[in-house]
């Protein structure tokens, strides 16, 4: 995965409008959690090094920081998607109005440069109609899939739980009566 279309914001628990300040201490912090002295060596503690590492290497340096966002934003262009100001995250907009990041829920205004009709026909149409879906460079912005997705979480959380507890009803009966 190219450096652009990865969300480095979130890698440093930052948001685009943090200043250099805020992003080293996010990222001193992930450091001193992560480090292999720290955590004895874990793999997944290993890998939020590793990004948190390269993320600073572009974030920590103005030039390269402003080279990134300036790549980013063209390649977010072309994916038909803006950058949330709330976290970073690349959200294709899928209806042309207000819509809010299914991560953070900040209101995303579509600028001019996502013309309805040219963007839909180009970019859109054609990404719908094979199927395909970006998972971490870009999340689609309908709140209703995300709420069904929440409702669908909900309901099977539920499920589960209603059966462990019934488990441990029986297991429970069973001990009492000598079983």
């Amino acid at each position: 995965m190219s450096a652009h279309t990865r969300n480095l914001y979130a890698d440093l628990r930052s948001k685009p409008s943090d200043d250099l300040a805020t992003i080293k201490s996010n990222f001193r912090a992930i450091v001193r959690e992560t480090h292999s002295d720290a955590n004895g060596g874990s793999d997944e503690h290993r890998q939020t090094f590793e990004r948190a590492v390269q993320a600073w290497s572009v974030l920590g340096e103005p030039v390269r920081r402003e080279a990134w966002i300036k790549h980013r934003t063209e390649w977010l262009a072309e994916q038909g998607a803006v950058e949330c100001s709330g976290c970073g995250s690349g959200v294709r907009i899928v209806a042309f109005r207000n819509v809010r990041c299914p991560n953070c829920k900040t209101v995303l205004s579509i600028s001019d440069n996502h013309s309805g009709a040219d963007w839909a026909g180009r970019v859109y149409q054609p990404f719908v109609s094979s199927g395909r879906r970006i998972t971490e460079q870009l999340v689609d912005a309908t709140e209703s899939e995300a709420e069904r997705l929440g409702r669908e979480l909900v309901n099977e959380s539920a499920k589960i739980l209603g059966e462990l507890i019934a488990k441990g009803f029986r297991s429970a009966r069973r001990r009492i009566r000598g079983d």
